[in-house]
């Protein structure tokens, strides 16, 4: 579909992969949900359904690339941790350049992961923000402490539990 689209579009440069990203290169199962095509799984969360499919780190996806992308955007659907984790390569390479845009849905994570991927974000030591449905997905500084608050259900009121996240890059893109 990504192929495809960008065909349609005219946008060059784009280089889909099929393949799930996680924290190792191999095999894996992809759990399907017949009702809602954006929101298949690595883990056994609600369907039985499920394909073999190739799975494989960030920093495999992009050993042969000589770029450094601008952006990585992280929509998997409770596997941002694994992610993370197969991308550490990625991270050095890019330094503070790279700016991260990831769904944060902890009822798809669950408490310890959720408060592991919560600490990873801001291991960065970079500026994060969420983006605010509320108020036109304009950005919203964030702080660890609220996010971790907002996990443990003291929500906070400007923070919606199924958000995107935005990791900046230390220039001033954002």
């Amino acid at each position: 579909l990504l192929g495809r689209n960008a065909g349609l579009n005219a946008f060059h440069g784009i280089i889909p992969h099929q393949v799930a990203l996680g924290a190792d290169d191999g095999r894996t199962n992809l759990f399907l949900n017949a009702e809602n095509s954006g929101d298949h799984r690595l883990s056994n969360a609600r369907s039985d359904e499920a394909i073999e499919i190739g799975i494989a780190k960030l920093d495999t996806v992009l050993s042969s690339q000589h770029f450094i992308p601008d952006l990585v955007k992280i929509d998997v659907q409770g596997a941002e941790l694994q992610v993370f984790d197969g991308a550490e390569k990625t991270f050095a390479r890019a330094g503070r350049s790279m700016a991260v845009l990831m769904e944060f849905q902890p009822e798809a994570l669950g408490l310890d992961t959720s408060h592991a991927l919560a600490d990873r974000i801001f291991s960065f030591n970079r500026p994060v923000f969420m983006v605010h449905p509320f108020e036109g997905n304009q950005l919203q500084p964030l702080k660890l402490d609220v996010l971790h608050d907002a996990i443990e259900g003291c929500m906070h009121p400007r923070f919606d539990v199924h958000s995107d996240l935005v990791i900046a890059p230390e220039d001033n893109r954002f």
